[in-house]
């Protein structure tokens, strides 16, 4: 141990110093940290929190862990109402783009639930729901809340998203009832849920829910069921005996089936394309630019010569900005205000077979902020910068 860094530095040190490769979910996770806009907040501390966040959960599962999941840890790195940092997000709801659920509470096994507000669009969905536990006893250190055998599906039985703790049930009850899995074989979401407590008050409590998609479907109805509820403390690993230790204050066994009507989420939701009209770079080919009601969405191709690829491979005796392609990235409209990345949705990049690499990534630039020309601006690890611009195939400004 080094007594001039403090723990989090000593336990980065422990690691690295037998484990030289960087994997991309860690450089993708300095990225997010890196073009984190949100100045309450420094950027070594974000850094420091993704990397400790997932050192932690590859040693106690041994090592092994899908990349799917270990998105949603990403995302936790700042709150908003849905438990995660994106201000798109947070535009769309202050501009009435979300929609109030007037529904009684489903009731089993003595607890009852209901949902009270929902958000969805191509690329995010947010569902606050209120719970009612009558066992006072359960709230004593209650810390989270987790469904399971979670399904959300809709009218077309498109599984939107699911959580089950056996894969094969999952399987079975979608194969039983010609449920459409989506492109990752378990709902059209692209990692885990983020759910978190927002407020304790009595015997209620509200609970958010979010979950990001590469592109929800249209969807005008959406029923959501589960069978189980975990109700959780904050005490994952107990640090003085080096092992991870129980959290579930109870587990109540039921069968909440609740079914919601979109009407104003599918009548309100709209996207825009993008289309890009000119690059400063022969060999960077936009494959992607889309905007929704809370967060556009970038993907190019590119081995452009503004990038120093040699570092993307090296990742070694370089500062973090080197090691990924692209930093401090944003999109400048056409009345000059500019929009960063978001903490929330995918951002990273893939090496491809032929050298190039895809660069994908997320923007807190909405339906509401929506011009019909936009640049966007890329720092690349060379210092140099990559412009697109781009103009929307359709659109009214506001």
């Amino acid at each position: 141990m080094n007594d001039n860094y403090d723990d989090i530095d000593n336990l980065l040190f422990d690691y690295f110093k037998d484990n030289e490769y960087v994997p991309n979910i860690i450089t993708n996770g300095i990225e997010n940290a890196i073009n984190n806009k949100n100045k309450k907040y420094k950027v070594i501390l974000l850094i420091k929190k993704f990397i400790i966040t997932m050192i932690g959960i590859l040693t106690i599962t041994g090592g092994i862990i899908f990349a799917k999941d270990i998105k949603i840890f990403v995302n936790t790195l700042i709150e908003n109402i849905y438990g995660n940092y994106n201000n798109g997000i947070t535009t769309a709801i202050n501009n009435g783009y979300s929609q109030d659920i007037d529904m009684k509470y489903i009731e089993s096994n003595n607890i009852k639930v209901k949902v009270n507000q929902i958000t969805m669009d191509d690329y995010n969905l947010g569902i606050i729901f209120n719970i009612e536990i009558e066992q006072i006893g359960f709230f004593k250190d209650l810390y989270n809340v987790q469904f399971k055998n979670l399904l959300i599906m809709d009218e077309n039985n498109n599984v939107i998203f699911a959580e089950y703790e056996n894969q094969e049930e999952f399987v079975k009850y979608c194969d039983e009832n010609n449920l459409n899995k989506g492109t990752y074989g378990i709902g059209y979401a692209n990692c885990g849920a983020n759910g978190s407590i927002l407020n304790i008050q009595n015997n209620n409590i509200v609970y958010s829910f979010y979950t990001t998609s590469e592109k929800f479907p249209q969807s005008k109805k959406l029923t959501i069921k589960f069978d189980k509820i975990y109700l959780l403390n904050n005490k994952i690993f107990d640090e003085v005996n080096n092992k991870k230790v129980d959290n579930h204050i109870a587990t109540i066994d039921g069968n909440w089936n609740i079914d919601i009507d979109l009407g104003k989420m599918s009548s309100d939701r709209d996207s825009i394309d993008y289309i890009a009209t000119n690059i400063n770079d022969n060999n960077t080919t936009v494959t992607k630019a889309s905007l929704s009601m809370t967060n556009m969405k970038l993907e190019l191709i590119t081995n452009s010569d503004k990038i120093d690829f040699k570092k993307l491979q090296e990742r070694r005796n370089m500062s973090v900005r080197d090691m990924i392609p692209f930093s401090g990235i944003y999109i400048q409209t056409s009345n000059g205000n500019k929009f960063f990345q978001s903490n929330s949705g995918s951002n990273g990049y893939d090496t491809l077979d032929d050298g190039k690499i895809r660069y994908y990534t997320t923007f807190d630039y909405t339906y509401f902020d929506k011009t019909e020309y936009i640049k966007i601006v890329l720092p690349t690890n060379k210092k140099q910068d990559l412009i697109i611009e781009l103009n929307a195939k359709c659109v009214e400004t506001q």
